[in-house]
């Protein structure tokens, strides 16, 4: 008795702090580098990687260890390490561990990859979610937007790459948040210093509509004070956050 009590509280408790919202809700398409923001770095990696795949296809069929160590150069590389030593840090610990897991993410991402290129399956959605009050990510970092990237990063990197400049609306479902702490994969790179300054600036180019990929914190932040003057202030605690400050 006790038990089924406690399931039923534990139901209720979870429903009150996040519930999948109804099509209807699903108003807009939803423009990908707003999706992606200056929190998903993971995403652009996870493109450059199939972009990577694509044009080397016959190397990873003819060998595929081959293949991984080729990959290793690649900032998917260094996100997966990254994003691994904070979920399973065991499997960073040892070599020989890393170079398995390492192989299982590469052999994941392909396969996401020939499904997606075949067409997108409407029965498994991107989560994408909204929030009554939207928290400083884990990292600290304050921002200012209406959707948050869930479940979906490498489907959404596929999608990327086949030239899909926005989300379509029946490709996604939304799901709503009490509050909500979103994921900042971008820092997991910064704060180990594995991305360089070119590749940062030209991201934060993307996700915030610049006409051109800035390079350096003058460039993009003389953009910013010109043309988002209203969001100078998020912008600079994002790059105080990441490194990038001075």
């Amino acid at each position: 008795m006790l038990g089924s009590v406690l399931a039923r509280t534990r139901a209720i408790v979870r429903s009150y702090r996040w519930r999948w919202l109804d099509a209807s809700h699903n108003d807009e398409d939803i423009p990908i580098p707003s999706l992606v923001g200056p929190l998903r770095y993971d995403v652009i990696a996870l493109r450059d990687f199939i972009q990577f795949y694509s044009a080397h296809s016959d190397v990873a069929t003819d060998d595929f260890l081959r293949f991984v160590g080729e990959v290793r150069r690649l900032r998917f590389h260094d996100w997966k390490f990254a994003s691994h030593a904070v979920r399973e840090p065991h499997t960073t610990r040892d070599p020989a561990v890393w170079a398995t897991a390492f192989a299982d993410e590469v052999r994941q991402a392909i396969d996401v990859w020939e499904s997606i290129r075949q067409g997108f399956d409407r029965q498994f959605p991107i989560e994408v979610r909204v929030t009554s009050r939207l928290l400083p990510a884990i990292s600290g970092k304050r921002v200012t937007t209406r959707y948050i990237l869930g479940d979906g990063s490498h489907r959404l990197a596929c999608l990327m790459v086949l030239g899909y400049t926005a989300l379509p609306r029946d490709f996604y479902r939304i799901r709503w948040y009490r509050r909500h702490r979103p994921f900042d994969g971008t820092w997991l790179l910064t704060r180990r210093g594995a991305l360089p300054s070119q590749e940062y600036f030209a991201f934060l180019s993307m996700v915030y509509g610049a006409p051109q990929a800035f390079g350096d914190h003058a460039g993009f932040v003389d953009y910013v004070e010109r043309h988002l003057p209203d969001r100078l202030d998020e912008i600079r605690q994002i790059l105080r956050v990441d490194g990038f400050g001075g």
